[in-house]
């Protein structure tokens, strides 16, 4: 129709009016202005989801133990880490539990968690820790409502003992339970970072941040994960079926594979990938008509942008 770009220019104007804090955020980090009312490129999507898109999955993907009976669920035969206490106040952790080697973690926020071993923690301490996670409000300041959308809650997780001394991070992304792009890393949260970024078949490929002409990197001739990134990459394409698109990650001890998270805005979907192949295969599997905006009825305006939307998509798909 010819006033699908009239609709879709006035909805850029009210997101922007509606979001600018978002907006400015977008374009320091990423250097242009985003136009996620007709989003084309990687971070305009995660924009998008972040003012337009309320899909209630994502909810469950913030929340830790949502999410791990979400994964149990559809996977049943999928190892996931134990739940060993759920409560609102540090205090009421057992104090057995604390003795052994353990996380305590909150339920819908990323990194707000500590390990504990043998009993090496101050509960003084980690109460004004869990009592400062709880208040946070964490991803509030970058558009991740679905985490203020989640229960807050502190939970006790039994820790991964790998024999080798390292625990994996498999990661694995998918559009629509199609699986796109793997990695195997170790580190992940410190200096040391290490990520291998790996093809359906476990082969060392290109990552989102490669040059286009990079040498991939390849994984220790000794390391025999083939066999986790194979049962990852099965369970992934289950896991990630619901979802228009989702990084499902797992944890591989060396011996046995564990379920992780559900990432909807990794690195907060501030990064843009500079590989062209790896860019061009996850925007043409990632089709927004299979969003939860553009599959269920919407009220009055939004309905609206929706039908200019997907008119739109649609005619570029044909």
């Amino acid at each position: 129709m010819f006033l699908d770009p009239l609709i879709l220019f006035l909805a850029n104007v009210w997101l922007f009016a509606r979001n600018r804090r978002l907006f400015k955020i977008h374009r320091r980090s990423l250097g242009c202005w985003p136009r996620p009312a007709l989003p084309r490129d990687y971070t305009e999507r995660m924009l998008w989801r972040k003012v337009v898109d309320r899909n209630p999955l994502f909810v469950v993907a913030a929340d830790k133990l949502a999410a791990k009976e979400y994964v149990g669920r559809l996977c049943p035969e999928l190892s996931i880490p134990r739940t060993l206490w759920v409560g609102f106040d540090a205090d009421d952790i057992p104090a057995e539990l604390l003795c052994g080697d353990v996380w305590v973690k909150m339920s819908n926020a990323c990194n707000f968690n500590l390990h504990v071993q043998e009993g090496n923690v101050d509960r003084a301490a980690l109460k004004r820790l869990t009592k400062g996670w709880m208040t946070t409000g964490y991803g509030q300041a970058l558009g991740e409502w679905n985490y203020a959308k989640a229960r807050s809650r502190l939970f006790v997780e039994e820790g991964l003992r790998p024999e080798s001394g390292i625990l994996w991070d498999i990661s694995i992304r998918v559009a629509a339970g199609r699986c796109l792009l793997g990695s195997l890393a170790r580190d992940i949260k410190s200096p040391n970072r290490t990520v291998y970024f790996l093809d359906a078949k476990g082969e060392p490929t290109l990552g989102l941040g490669d040059t286009d002409h990079a040498v991939p990197l390849v994984p220790p001739e000794d390391l025999p994960y083939r066999d986790a990134y194979r049962e990852a990459w099965q369970n992934a394409e289950i896991i990630g079926a619901a979802f228009d698109y989702v990084r499902v990650d797992f944890l591989w001890d060396g011996r046995r594979l564990f379920a992780g998270e559900l990432t909807i805005f990794p690195a907060s979907g501030l990064t843009a990938s500079t590989n062209t192949s790896v860019k061009r295969v996850t925007l043409e599997a990632w089709d927004l008509l299979n969003t939860y905006f553009l599959t269920q009825p919407q009220p009055w305006p939004a309905s609206v942008y929706a039908g200019a939307l997907r008119r739109t998509l649609q005619r570029d798909a044909a």
